[in-house]
């Protein structure tokens, strides 16, 4: 085998690593979509994100996890747009039907927040089912 060939990825790495990139691409629109329903104030539109039994947690003041069902999060966004947020969107780790991903949001009405996801592929594509975030403004 010449040393070029050796260097060279085989075939089925290709393949792999496109398969990878697809998903990747996918997980991002359903991020952008949750996105989009928080500057919207949709959380109709958020739901469509997130697996039915998804949860959100985080460290509240006094150093507990607080959290529960992601309805939580839905009623918090419900007609409370935020026009000013902005997401951008940090690793996708893809491991065949899971995936996490992280997103770092600035100025959610004020607020700044990194949210590290845990996704599933499921029969209807990738859905979120943990959202566990941290709020930049809190030490």
């Amino acid at each position: 085998m010449s040393e070029q060939a050796a260097s060279q990825p085989a075939l089925s790495e290709l393949a792999l690593s496109g398969q990878v990139l697809n998903e990747q691409a996918r997980i991002a629109v359903v991020i952008e979509r949750y996105i989009e329903a928080g500057v919207a104030g949709d959380s109709a539109l958020m739901s469509t994100s997130f697996h039915d039994d998804a949860t959100i947690y985080a460290v509240n003041g006094d150093g507990a996890a607080e959290g529960g069902p992601i309805q939580i999060l839905f009623d918090a966004v419900e007609g409370q747009p935020a026009p000013k947020l902005t997401g951008e969107l940090g690793p996708i780790d893809v491991n065949g039907t899971t995936a996490t991903a992280r997103v770092v949001l600035s100025d959610w009405a004020g607020a700044d927040y990194t949210d590290q996801f845990t996704l599933l592929k499921t029969a209807d594509d990738w859905k979120i089912l943990s959202k566990v975030y941290h709020d930049r403004n809190r030490a």
